[in-house]
């Protein structure tokens, strides 16, 4: 699904109405309906609900809620902020039509604010102040009371956007001016800010909303980003082959490991040995190999005599490579790593040490091409591509990198990036605290190895082990527990949702393409 500008969304809303065709009040019905659908699922309980209606669409769209709930025997308080006094067309037609004028309430200033203390602790906060057509963070009174709202402890839902919120650049310098919400409304396609860690606080639990916009005039637009959706899997995921063998399936060596370290080196062997792939083997130290058997009898092990890997010319043999999880960094084998730089020509996944081995030499950087695919947590990130303003600069900063090296990205985080080497930016939503802890990331690293050892393209083997991984996170979560779920215990969730794609059920992905 795509992520557009704003901009793009906003010649979205002008080409539907003038093609659907549909006024603009019937659009912003249409709208506020489906918001209202939901607060009604959702809050079906709840009796009291408070609007903050700015004086344009997106305090219509409010109004159009307030109505609706007004309608449905609900106890509605509308406090309209006349931040400016042009009130929309549309928004003024709304409140004509409000069936009840007692119940509003108008702040022009500062001094209007004595009329807050009708809220009550039990009111559901409808933020419908501004939306995501902003222009510049909020500033005098609204400022002001935008801080006051977000120190009620009450529920907030957003309107299209959190009121100060930009949608498609950092508001990292103005967070003090914007709604913190539960809930964010977004309209048929989600915005860019949504995805970004900096604006947790503000975003709370997102939902899209189908407002019947053209779909013809989005498919021609050029997206900030694509998110993964169910679509986006079933037509990546390879079917396999009846009459296949394990050398069809592809060979995948995991070299990784270190003194303290060795867990993770086996952590990514399992992870190949879950991708798929027909063979996995693994460099270990030679102490290590029936330690490394009784964990996973499956495994190839190619047994060294030293604790650390000085040698990687070995893995040219091999489909598919991955270097990194707990490898260390001493001098040997960073040299063994430049070596395999100036060599390869097969699918290689770098990952954990293999990036911080890179990072103290960045002149090394020219060495990389699109055989390689990078797997950073932010921590490793930051040493890669140096520092950063905030989420969106570092987007654009590992953009940079992947179209200068012609190499893919995968930013480790909630809401994983995928970056290509044209800069087209892929973002999972699968995913959950779950995941939050060591060993998580060397079973992506080796997933995604035996991924690629199985011939999927770079782009195909990162959203695909992703989405899974991920998935197969939120699944441990829920049948274990967040708290006390071991990466070990991942491959469960992994084999789980690989036999619910393999019987084509995706319903642990969202079909963005139902809205």
């Amino acid at each position: 699904m795509k992520i557009l500008s704003i901009e793009d969304i906003r010649k979205a809303d002008e080409y539907t109405i003038k093609n659907e065709p549909i006024a603009s009040i019937d659009l912003m019905e249409r709208a506020a309906s489906k918001c209202f659908d939901f607060i009604q699922k959702i809050f079906i309980n709840f009796n009291s609900f408070v609007i903050f209606a700015g004086t344009g669409n997106n305090g219509g769209d409010g109004l159009v809620i307030a109505r609706k709930l007004i309608d449905n025997g609900k106890d509605v308080k509308v406090f309209i902020c006349e931040f400016n006094k042009n009130y929309s067309d549309d928004f003024a037609t709304n409140l004509y039509r409000l069936p009840n004028k007692n119940n509003i309430v108008l702040i022009q200033n500062l001094n209007d604010f004595e009329k807050l203390k009708i809220l009550d602790n039990n009111d559901i906060i409808i933020d419908a102040l501004l939306g995501s057509g902003i222009s510049r963070a909020p500033d005098d009174w609204l400022a002001e009371l935008i801080k006051y709202l977000n120190k009620l402890n009450n529920i907030k839902i957003a309107i299209d956007m959190p009121s100060g919120l930009f949608a498609d650049k950092t508001s990292k310098y103005y967070c003090d001016r914007i709604v913190k919400a539960n809930y964010t409304l977004a309209f048929e396609v989600p915005r860019l800010a949504l995805f970004m860690p900096e604006n947790y606080d503000f975003v709370g639990e997102w939902k899209i909303l189908p407002i019947g916009l053209d779909h013809n005039f989005i498919d021609n637009c050029n997206p900030l980003a694509i998110m993964i959706d169910r679509s986006e899997i079933s037509n990546r995921l390879k079917k396999r082959n009846k009459f296949g063998h394990k050398n069809i399936f592809g060979h995948v060596c995991i070299a990784g490991g270190s003194p303290g370290k060795y867990g993770a080196g086996l952590l990514a062997t399992l992870g190949a040995l879950k991708s798929g792939t027909g063979l996995v083997s693994t460099i270990v130290p030679e102490k290590l190999v029936s330690a490394y058997l009784s964990k996973l009898p499956e495994v190839l092990t190619i047994p060294i005599d030293t604790p650390n890997i000085e040698d990687l010319s070995i893995l040219h043999n091999y489909d598919a490579a991955c270097i990194g999880p707990g490898l260390g960094t001493d001098d040997f084998t960073a040299n063994a790593l430049l070596d395999y730089l100036l060599n390869c020509k097969k699918p290689t996944v770098l990952d954990a040490d293999a990036i911080n081995i890179l990072s103290k030499h960045n002149d090394w950087y020219s060495f990389l091409n699109n055989n390689f695919i990078l797997t950073p947590h932010p921590g490793e990130l930051k040493r890669l591509i140096g520092e950063w303003n905030d989420d969106f600069e570092k987007l654009e900063l590992v953009k940079e990198f992947c179209k200068k090296y012609h190499c893919t990205v995968i930013i480790k985080e909630h809401n994983s990036k995928i970056i290509d080497e044209n800069g087209q930016i892929f973002i999972n939503i699968t995913g959950d605290d779950t995941l939050s802890k060591g060993g998580s990331g060397d079973i992506l690293s080796g997933l995604l190895t035996g991924l690629l050892a199985q011939n999927y393209s770079h782009l195909d083997a990162c959203i695909i082990a992703t989405c899974l991984h991920g998935a197969a996170g939120e699944w441990c979560g829920n049948k274990y527990s967040h708290h006390a779920t071991t990466i070990s215990q991942l491959a469960k969730g992994i084999e789980k949702i690989f036999n619910n794609w393999e019987h084509n059920d995706f319903s642990q992905i969202h079909d963005f393409s139902q809205i």
